[in-house]
């Protein structure tokens, strides 16, 4: 079965684009700083040159197409695992340098085409990813918790709690805090599931939560060992359900789920993106334990801290 990219070839495409405007040297130092190993042998299918003019004029070649910027930048691309959550977000940092580059050149240069860099933020938008006031790009949902899914034997209900808080993210944020609510709600019922526990018909999420953290030994009152054990791990993990019982009542006060009388006044978009991050928190620590027991490995993280020199 195939397995669907974080990030569309034509996405891809328009990265190519952008990269063709800018220096080779630039384009190489992007992905290099992310991580990416620069593999000259890689760019081109090496022939059996069977004489050294042979073998002279094929790396003249490949010098040539290292100095292509869009040859160049396409050989970087076509070495990202775009199903990697991990290699995802290297490729991303590269991807928000070239955009930087771009934009620096367009403000200088007065008859510079800047069609390249909106084409590629409206597919990237188009996708899910945001961009804040700096430039910065900000991952897509659909990579929140991927790497712990690893864990889930069946992790669809969860991808399609993903793919909402992906579509309310922008605007919609009674939506998205209804979402994370069911995020939190969702994992604690699979993980229950995945490990032959008993779900009680009607629980809460506080309930759920509590029977989810017992069965995985992740109670900050019940965390065995060093140093999860620690006084500040069992102070975290505190924190961390603390977060999902405030999260309970946010939904209970503004989210969907619960017809108002009124709409909230004041709820903005970034309250919408917090309650999102703090679901993500507790789902992500809670999935990447069961993944650790269950003896799957971690496919990626949302923190770049995770990558790893391609």
């Amino acid at each position: 079965m195939s397995v669907t990219p974080f990030l569309s070839q034509g996405s891809r495409a328009a990265v190519v684009d952008v990269a063709a405007r800018l220096d080779s040297r630039d384009v190489r130092r992007a992905f290099t700083d992310e991580g990416f190993a620069f593999r000259p042998q890689a760019l081109r299918a090496k022939s059996d040159a069977p004489t050294r003019a042979g073998r002279f004029f094929e790396n003249l070649v490949t010098a040539s197409e290292a100095s292509n910027s869009r040859i160049l930048v396409g050989h970087y691309l076509d070495e990202v695992d775009w199903s990697s959550a991990a290699q995802t977000l290297a490729a991303l940092g590269a991807i928000e340098e070239l955009l930087w580059l771009f934009d620096e050149a367009a403000a200088v240069e007065e008859y510079w085409d800047s069609r390249p860099g909106d084409r590629l933020r409206y597919k990237l938008e188009k996708e899910g990813f945001r961009f804040d006031r700096h430039g910065r790009i900000h991952p897509a949902t659909k990579l929140l918790a991927h790497g712990a899914l690893a864990g889930l034997s069946d992790p669809d209900l969860i991808r399609q709690v993903l793919r909402r808080i992906t579509a309310a993210l922008p605007d919609d944020p009674m939506l998205a805090i209804g979402s994370a609510k069911e995020l939190v709600e969702g994992t604690s019922k699979a993980i229950l599931a995945q490990l032959g526990k008993p779900i009680p018909s009607n629980a809460k999420v506080p309930e759920l939560v509590h029977l989810a953290e017992e069965a995985l030994g992740n109670h900050p009152k019940s965390v065995p060992g060093t140093p999860d054990g620690a006084p500040v791990i069992r102070r975290l993990l505190g924190k961390l359900t603390g977060m999902t019982d405030d999260l309970a009542a946010l939904r209970n006060d503004y989210g969907t789920g619960h017809a108002p009388t009124t709409l909230p006044q004041g709820l903005q978009p970034r309250h919408g993106r917090l309650a999102v991050a703090a679901a993500d928190a507790w789902c992500t620590f809670m999935l990447d334990t069961l993944a650790e027991q269950t003896g799957l490995t971690n496919l990626g993280r949302l923190s770049r801290g995770s990558r790893k020199s391609i």
